[in-house]
């Protein structure tokens, strides 16, 4: 733009990708002495599970840790893992990390069986309940849609949440023969097809089309040599991922936009009964139908939520870089600060903007729930299930 400093339109070419966190973040270097990755490995429902725990340097005095889910397709994680360390950092807490390799794709394969997901689900929601968690949790959901069903099955132990890049939840059911049912199941089909054959190149090859910074890096130089360290860093990692990341691949796309809306169809209303800070959150370049709009779609079955924007950021925003990574941080530090509810959050986010969200910042005309005394965590050990810690809380005098 003619008499406009462009530089300040998008970050640096130092800021993108996981290499701008690795230069902004000693605690994103593999083997950092800022805090540490530990990996827990359990048996579970007859598979091994391994589930990942972000240690901060220093860990805050107060802070419960938090519970994250990622698995997804496209992002194994050896690329989310850089993001994590620096939110775990960020926060002072820890974080339990819920990704492929905790989960049973398996389930998810079955779904001409199982279409609303109940065993997929049901085997997460138990697995979650064997976990030194405590009652009330604060959940960052970053799945594009695949976990957001199980807010149902938590919701009487959700305190806050924030949903990054919901997908393929649309507000009514398309028809067979529309036009666009046909553009998302081609393209559904296509992702699961690259996954099945695992066609890295092919996947490295539309980099382009789910993460905003080789866009962003491309405006800033004509050489291919200059962003050419973002497509080595997706390589490196598609490369390195384990069987279960590729099983998820597989089965997530084709059953996120063939089940999801469905399942969400079925689902009671949205009437926890506490106040639970919900935040919506989609990247600025997303693609405006399956991401954008699902995320008001959601908003609506979520009464009290409010959505917000992740500027200079698409689908991949753990590797989008510093200004994506420090917004998600931003986000769940002000979520965790709030505890009066709904209204106050979508205070505190109008009064401390930033440049990338401002202008996408709306709240649901739905009323939050009010807020009750937060139950004793009555848990005496980790294979106890929610349903005998309530039963146990009915027994108090």
């Amino acid at each position: 733009l003619e008499g406009v400093d462009q530089s300040t339109m998008w970050p640096s070419m130092q800021d993108l990708g996981i290499r701008g966190l690795h230069m902004n973040f000693p605690e994103a270097l593999p083997n950092s002495h800022h805090g540490r990755v530990e990996a827990r490995r359990m048996h579970f429902n007859g598979v091994l599970r391994t589930i990942y725990v972000m240690h901060p340097q220093t860990l805050h005095g107060n802070g419960d840790p938090l519970l994250y889910f990622g698995f997804c397709r496209l992002m194994p994680w050896t690329l989310q893992e850089p993001a994590l360390r620096v939110l775990a950092n960020r926060l002072s807490r820890r974080i339990f990390c819920i990704c492929s390799e905790a989960v049973n794709a398996e389930l998810l394969h079955a779904d001409e069986l199982d279409t609303n997901g109940q065993a997929f689900y049901t085997d997460l929601y138990t697995m979650i309940d064997t976990l030194p968690l405590p009652y009330r949790l604060v959940l960052i959901d970053s799945t594009f849609g695949v976990g957001t069903p199980l807010l149902w099955k938590l919701q009487d132990r959700l305190k806050h949440v924030l949903i990054i890049n919901p997908s393929y939840i649309f507000r009514n059911s398309m028809a067979a023969d529309d036009s666009m049912h046909e553009i998302h199941l081609k393209r559904a089909s296509w992702l699961s097809d690259l996954a099945r054959a695992r066609d890295i190149k092919t996947i490295v090859k539309h980099f382009g089309e789910f993460a905003a910074s080789l866009s962003l890096s491309k405006a800033q130089s004509e050489s291919a040599k200059q962003y050419q360290f973002l497509l080595d860093e997706f390589e490196f990692g598609l490369k390195s991922a384990s069987d279960a990341f590729w099983q998820m691949s597989v089965a997530h796309p084709l059953w996120n936009y063939k089940h999801l809306t469905p399942l969400l169809a079925t689902l009671p209303a949205w009437q926890p009964h506490h106040s639970v800070d919900i935040i919506l959150a989609y990247g600025s370049h997303t693609p405006g139908v399956s991401v954008q709009d699902a995320t008001y779609n959601l908003q609506e079955m979520l009464p009290g939520s409010i959505t917000t924007c992740i500027g200079m950021s698409s689908w991949l925003w753990h590797m989008e870089g510093s200004t994506a990574v420090l917004e998600v941080a931003r986000l769940t530090e002000l979520m965790c600060k709030c505890s009066v509810g709904t209204e106050s959050l979508n205070a505190m986010l109008v009064a401390q903007h930033s440049p990338t969200s401002t202008r996408f910042l709306s709240k649901s005309t739905a009323g939050s729930a009010k807020s009750k005394p937060r139950p004793a965590l009555l848990r005496q050990m980790s294979s106890l299930k929610s349903d005998d810690i309530k039963a146990a809380m009915n027994k108090v005098p």
